[in-house]
């Protein structure tokens, strides 16, 4: 029954960064104004798998020493379809229909994101990417905000240029909300968060300032009218979002649900845009 409740958990929390991720992905897809149907039903089941991967490797990688549990990965029959899947279907299927863009931009995208999490462990030295200062936070910002690229197919808009800035450094904030609540296991693993070093109240405030300067991203558009609605109406949700949590840093509500949510406001918000304009047109 435990282990059940566990992985309903497991599978709720997946699916919030899935809703996210796509989010983002459609978002660019959008924007851009070549549009392909059959690329962005690929691009959405790329999505699916490389979060899916992602999510699942993270889960068994010991985060005191970083060794990867490989023998516990492929106990799981589904981990071994999954990985057969992804190598004779999923990716010669993108290798085919993509664009060469977004198929090496996924490919960098998915590599970071197992990157970061492995390290080493030797004669008592321990080393990973995601430990250096504000590296897991700024990469976790650049990988999700290039899938705004990679939905889009290039960066030749300026609106989209606009729009990747604001969701990296909104994800870079959502990723800051997320070491809140995991300050004292993120202290005992000797991992150099924000709020480890800093303390949680100067953390906000730098989140907040963070917030504040994501507005500057709408220069990249020439401050679009657009692009202004959705940034500042973004900001809005994260300062809300933001103003809730400092009350009580580990809801889950204000941390997890709220937090990933922004990037489907920012869905929101884009889709609006492309109405407001599409009537406008016609």
């Amino acid at each position: 029954m435990e282990n059940n409740s566990r992985a309903i958990a497991q599978l709720k929390h997946l699916l919030l960064f899935l809703v996210a991720s796509s989010s983002l992905l459609i978002s660019g897809y959008i924007i851009n104004s070549d549009r392909n149907g059959l690329e962005l039903i690929v691009l959405l089941w790329c999505n699916f798998c490389g979060v899916t991967l992602i999510y699942t490797i993270n889960g068994y990688i010991d985060p005191a020493d970083f060794k990867f549990n490989l023998r516990g990965f492929l106990n799981e029959r589904w981990h071994i379809i999954f990985i057969i899947q992804l190598f004779f279907f999923t990716f010669p299927i993108a290798f085919f229909t993509i664009s060469t863009f977004r198929f090496i931009a996924f490919a960098l995208v998915a590599a970071l994101g197992i990157i970061y999490s492995v390290g080493f462990k030797k004669n008592g030295f321990r080393f990973s990417l995601k430990n250096i200062f504000l590296f897991k936070n700024l990469s976790i910002g650049v990988a999700w905000g290039a899938l705004v690229l990679i939905g889009a197919g290039d960066f030749k808009n300026p609106d989209i240029i606009s729009l990747f800035v604001f969701a990296s450094l909104q994800v870079l904030i959502g990723s800051m909300i997320r070491d809140v609540p995991d300050l004292e296991k993120d202290r005992s693993h000797g991992v150099k968060t924000f709020p480890v070093l800093f303390g949680l109240k100067t953390t906000f405030v730098f989140m907040h300032l963070l917030n504040i300067c994501a507005v500057l991203s709408a220069y990249f558009s020439n401050w679009s009218q657009g692009i202004l609605i959705v940034v500042i109406a973004g900001i809005a949700w994260r300062f809300l979002n933001l103003w809730k949590l400092k009350g009580n840093a580990s809801s889950k509500i204000w941390g997890q649900t709220v937090n990933l949510s922004t990037c489907a406001v920012i869905l929101f918000l884009v889709v609006i845009q492309f109405l407001n304009n599409y009537f406008e047109k016609h």
